[in-house]
């Protein structure tokens, strides 16, 4: 319910997932694992794999509760290069801009292990490659890396036994407002639900399309 409550009348759409992440790997090593002659190595493997990983251990990790939400789209412009033509064919580059849209969204899970995924984020803030683009306010950890095409920024933190990943600090801190989508606290009784506004996702991209091919 906490995480089905992050979903609010600006959101435009919102995916969840409910499962028993422990009875799920079980499930999974049993439908691998088979009976016949021909599966007994494959078996095995399986059988290898159920002792090194800890169901248990993992269901404290992630107990099997989340929830995606496409909060908005946010704009940004963006160089590209395209080529241009003289009068005899000759090819040319040429550096122009263009405004895109990029999703804004937050991807948010249960955990029973707070403190596992805050050792997880500062050994990414010491690491060597990811350690540049990374950043640490209070609680809050901030990737930044301006050449992606797709999402410059992610904050990410632990709060209330839930893991954040978001990619605006400000859905952090919104309020709890009523929702559109009237059936967000129903999504708890469901292993997968969704819903998603798609007049609002086409608004968005009006810039970009142009012709029929596009649309």
């Amino acid at each position: 319910r906490k995480l089905a409550s992050l979903v609010n009348e600006q959101s435009i759409g919102f995916m969840s997932i409910n499962i028993n992440s422990r009875q799920y790997f079980d499930a999974l090593y049993d439908m691998f694992k088979g009976d016949d002659d021909e599966n007994q190595e494959i078996g095995l493997f399986i059988e290898t794999m159920k002792i090194v990983l800890d169901e248990k251990a993992i269901s404290e990790l992630a107990p099997g509760n989340g929830i995606f939400i496409l909060n908005d789209f946010k704009k940004k412009k963006v160089t590209y290069t395209d080529y241009e033509y003289d009068e005899e064919h000759n090819e040319k580059e040429v550096q122009k801009t263009k405004e895109v849209s990029l999703p804004d969204f937050t991807f948010a899970f249960a955990t029973k292990n707070e403190s596992y995924w805050i050792r997880v984020f500062d050994a990414m803030l010491r690491h060597k490659y990811f350690g540049k683009n990374l950043t640490k306010y209070g609680n809050i950890y901030s990737f930044k890396d301006e050449k992606s095409k797709s999402v410059d920024k992610m904050f990410f933190t632990v709060k209330d036994e839930i893991v954040y990943f978001t990619t605006s600090i400000e859905n952090f801190n919104k309020e709890k407002s009523s929702c559109i989508f009237k059936n967000a606290k129903e999504s708890t009784k469901h292993a997968l639900y969704g819903e998603m506004d798609f007049q609002k996702i086409f608004l968005q991209f009006e810039e970009e399309v142009k012709d029929s091919k596009d649309k």
